[in-house]
């Protein structure tokens, strides 16, 4: 065998390994196409009971040869294993109630859904237990204030004006928020 030839195998083992064993995409990540499992069935939840075959842009939501994290309008934190942390689907025609996300998405900090047609169950927020924005401004949220979201060590921004949430606004203990707008709601009492 010829010197050429030898470097030429050389060569191209060299840039198999540098390219993450032949992949050919150059990045040696495993996990690209893969999605924490309960972030998987949180996402696939919301995208059910909101009716995401008919949001204005739901482009790779439920692709199974993509990341979640690439999924339009999600966010991963990518210091904490590539876990769903924020959602972002403002004016994208969501409908319907929150799904019970019961042991999912756990590490959500920040749920961003202002300007759609959602329409209630707001106690399903009380599961994020890193939730620190909550911005669903401008929905149809027919449903009473949970007591227990005002009492959160993480929330820092409560938007919920222009929905019809009913009853009595309880008493504030959460130490970190700074910004709470309730206004154009059936809501009664102080804060």
């Amino acid at each position: 065998m010829s010197l050429k030839y030898i470097f030429i195998i050389v060569l191209i083992n060299y840039l198999l390994s540098v390219n993450g064993n032949g992949n050919g995409n150059g990045n040696d990540n495993k996990n690209d196409n893969m999605c924490n499992e309960n972030d998987l069935i949180g996402l696939k939840l919301l995208y059910d009971n909101m009716n995401g075959d008919y949001w204005k842009n739901n482009k790779d939501w439920l692709a199974t040869n993509t990341s979640c994290c690439n999924w339009y309008g999600i966010t991963c934190d990518n210091n904490n294993n590539n876990r769903v942390n924020i959602i972002t689907l403002n004016s994208n025609n969501l409908t319907g109630d929150f799904p019970n996300f019961d042991n999912t998405l756990e590490f959500l900090s920040s749920l961003n859904l202002i300007d759609n047609s959602i329409t209630g169950n707001l106690k399903e927020l009380l599961n994020f237990k890193f939730l620190s924005v909550i911005d669903l401004g401008n929905n149809l949220i027919y449903d009473e204030l949970p007591e227990q979201l005002f009492e959160s060590t993480t929330i820092t921004y409560i938007n919920l004006q222009q929905n019809m949430i009913y009853g009595t606004i309880p008493e504030i203990n959460c130490p970190l928020l700074s910004n709470l707008f309730l206004t154009i709601n059936n809501l009664s009492g102080n804060f």
